[in-house]
């Protein structure tokens, strides 16, 4: 059996969302794009063929995109929503805010940045759930007061453009100093480098 033939598996996502990360985070949304629509015709169940568009929304937006980046982040607020995912729909409201500065309604993207925010402040340490993989016994945990801090951080990053863009310096200043204590704190918890 090829992989055309097999059913998909969450393995399947998980490569091609990485892959479209590194591209993106590379400075190459264009050829993110096709990883992360493949990722989300891979998805499975639970939440992540949600993740998913939100992933291509923003290798959209970076490919200027900004149409077609709105209408997936739609999709997965609606998603998200539907399934009642609160980190998920955050995460697809932060987005959006980030789409909506790109395209230079800076009223929206704030309006939808402030919303992201009250959001990842009542998720908290609240959190947790975990997302099946090709084996049984493998398991990724995501959720928590890692994830919270982490779109908080995001989430002010992106209030603190909108502020410098708005010409609003005294609070562009104060709001941008706040992530770094959120980042700090993801990297204590994972160890990243």
């Amino acid at each position: 059996m090829t992989s055309r033939e097999r059913p998909p598996q969450a393995g399947d996502f998980f490569v091609l969302t990485e892959r479209g990360h590194r591209l993106r985070l590379a400075g190459r949304p264009r050829d993110a794009v096709p990883a992360y629509q493949a990722a989300a015709r891979r998805a499975p169940p639970r939440g992540l063929q949600a993740e998913a568009r939100v992933n291509l929304a923003l290798a959209l937006r970076g490919s200027a995109r900004y149409a077609e980046a709105l209408a997936q982040v739609s999709g997965a607020r609606r998603m998200f929503a539907g399934a009642r995912d609160r980190e998920g729909l955050a995460f697809a409201n932060w987005a959006r805010g980030s789409v909506l500065r790109y395209v230079g309604d800076i009223r929206a993207s704030r309006r939808s940045f402030h919303l992201a925010k009250a959001m990842y402040e009542r998720l908290g340490s609240r959190t947790s759930y975990e997302l099946p993989g090709d084996d049984p016994g493998f398991v990724v945990r995501r959720g928590g007061l890692l994830a919270a801090h982490e779109g908080l951080a995001y989430t002010l990053c992106g209030l603190g453009g909108c502020a410098r863009l708005s010409g609003a310096s005294r609070e562009s200043s104060s709001t941008i100093r706040k992530p770094g204590g959120y980042f700090r704190g993801c990297v204590m918890r994972t160890g990243w480098r």
